[in-house]
């Protein structure tokens, strides 16, 4: 099935983002200055990225989203240039983590929408002092997945013509210079085809 293929893909895509962390506790840590449920939240989707025998759900994506857009309204309370720099790794940080569980749906679309939110995390975050190429390294990597031609081929669902075997075509004559009478009672009247060639629109009034 098509969505068995993409899901074993994305698993694969998976590992190899988690491969690129050199610190993970870099990244579980990011959000300890944050409220408690904040934290929970968390550490919730931390764990179902990393840890065996998590079965996916929706609402995880609803939960990373609720901390992202938390942490958006952060960044964007007074100059940017007073913004502390913990908050915008802990962005980073979230991104990511956002990103595995994008990958992790095994939904259509699940690579493009997974490097928007890693491209979103390195325009607003900042790079981790462990983990330092980490956002780089992961939005190459769904670059290259998608530059891959598919694997996938999806067949249409439209039903071919019963009689489609009993159609047979018919050779388009070649007409050079034809006179603007000959083409008009023999194809423009009778809507039949014909291959042009010459300096024919000359001819036409």
């Amino acid at each position: 099935a098509r969505s068995t293929v993409i899901l074993t893909s994305n698993m694969d895509l998976k590992s190899k983002l988690i491969a690129l962390i050199q610190n993970g506790s870099e990244i579980e840590k990011c959000m300890n200055d944050l409220n408690l449920h904040l934290r929970e939240t968390f550490q919730e989707c931390h764990d179902y990225c990393f840890k065996s025998g998590q079965v996916y759900e929706d609402v995880l994506l609803l939960k990373i989203d609720s901390i992202l857009d938390y942490l958006h309204d952060e960044l964007n309370t007074g100059h940017w240039s007073e913004v502390p720099v913990t908050t915008r790794q802990t962005f980073t940080c979230v991104s990511f983590i956002k990103a595995l569980v994008i990958v992790s749906s095994g939904a259509d679309e699940s690579v493009r929408n997974a490097l928007k939110c890693v491209d979103l995390g390195l325009l607003l975050g900042a790079p981790l002092s462990e983990n330092c190429g980490l956002m780089t390294q992961a939005a190459a990597l769904f670059s290259e997945s998608m530059s891959k031609p598919s694997s996938v081929r999806v067949l249409s669902k439209r039903k071919l013509p019963s009689n489609l075997g009993r159609v047979h075509g018919k050779e388009v004559p070649v007409l050079h210079c034809p006179s603007i009478e000959h083409f008009n009672e023999n194809h423009f009247k009778p809507c039949y085809p014909a291959v042009l060639k010459g300096k024919w629109k000359s001819k036409l009034p």
